[in-house]
């Protein structure tokens, strides 16, 4: 989500005006612009500095250059353009904006803050920084705020289907789901191709027990983009849940295709074997899981219920005495698991 507004904060580049500076130098800044726009980012940089050879104070290659470096990830740079820019041109808002976004990405949330606010001050209107500072406020754990930034970028487009997604992540993280799920349908209702907004809208009702709405929603997500091994996993969640087995292991094995290095897929497919009585499948998929994560104590009891019912004792004991090693000290299992090993292992 972040990389998506990132992205849409960042769009814009800025074409010559052959009226203020050479033209040559306009020319070389807009080979530049089309260098960048073609994703051909060395070539673009390498414009912008003829053309800043040529003008060190002409900034728009100074700022379409700091837009390259940043496509680049090299952020610093990005800065010192960015910098430059704004010292050549303190009302320039998208300029603020951009190393708005560069501070949030270093986790220097209260500087951009004030570059998103100093963009606002410039440009009232400028949706997208309300969006940017509202990330920035929602890092900081500031959910009040970042809604109304959100709200207002609403305000300014009320077709801005990320806004309404963004405003409904907030109201997830304080728990008010009913909120969240309005703000999603919404943002579904004006642009119902984004397999994201989905995926979140499931997420809410799978935790408001709304199990048949929330395998709609992540089904139509997986139809948008199938190759997301997570969505299926939550899926095959909510199948293992309600008992629809084949459906859950169906699901859980295209988890294990798409990503086979979580150890929880493995995990919870052990537990569907588990409660159809295929034990030693169940005992083969804990064991991969504690491949990848061999310190998960409660694979380990997975691991320990189901060698007992598969007769093997001492293996049993073995897995239930990794959970006394790893488990927390408050965990309630622990109790059981001292009992089944003394009972095990007397003589």
């Amino acid at each position: 989500m972040m990389k998506r507004s990132l992205a849409a904060g960042l769009m814009i580049l800025l074409a010559g005006c052959a009226t203020t500076v050479g033209k040559s130098v306009v020319n070389l800044n807009d080979r530049g612009v089309s260098y960048q726009q073609g994703g051909r980012f060395d070539e673009a940089i390498a414009e912008y500095d003829k053309a800043l050879e040529l003008d060190p104070q002409y900034v728009s290659a100074l700022y379409n250059r700091g837009r390259a470096y940043f496509d680049k990830e090299l952020y610093d740079r990005a800065l010192l353009d960015f910098n430059r820019v704004l010292e050549l041109h303190p009302t320039f808002a998208k300029a603020y904006n951009s190393r708005g976004l560069i501070y949030y990405l270093k986790g220097q949330y209260d500087q951009a803050v004030d570059d998103y606010t100093k963009a606002i001050s410039v440009d009232s209107r400028y949706a997208n920084a309300y969006e940017n500072r509202g990330f920035a406020f929602s890092m900081k754990g500031d959910f009040e705020r970042a809604r109304a930034d959100y709200s207002k970028a609403i305000e300014i487009n009320p077709k801005n289907d990320r806004a309404y997604v963004l405003r409904g992540n907030t109201y997830v993280r304080t728990g008010q789901y009913d909120q969240a799920l309005q703000d999603y349908s919404k943002a579904i209702e004006i642009n119902p191709k984004d397999a994201l907004t989905y995926f979140s809208r499931g997420s809410v009702c799978s935790k408001k027990g709304r199990y048949e709405q929330a395998i709609a929603d992540y089904s139509r997500a997986l139809e948008l983009d199938p190759n997301q091994p997570g969505i299926y996993y939550l899926r095959g969640d909510i199948y293992n849940q309600i008992g629809s087995y084949e459906r859950a292991l169906s699901d859980y094995n295209k988890t294990i295709e798409l990503d086979p290095n979580r150890a929880e897929p493995y995990n919870n497919r052990g537990l569907v074997y588990y409660k159809r009585g295929q034990y030693d499948q169940a005992i083969a998929d804990y064991n991969k899981a504690l491949q990848i994560d061999p310190l998960n104590y409660r694979t380990f009891l997975n691991k320990g219920l189901a060698c007992e019912q598969a007769g093997l004792l001492a293996e049993a004991a073995e897995a239930y005495r990794n959970v006394l090693k790893y488990a927390p000290l408050s965990d309630p299992s622990l109790d059981y698991v001292q009992k089944r090993v003394k009972e095990i292992e007397k003589p």
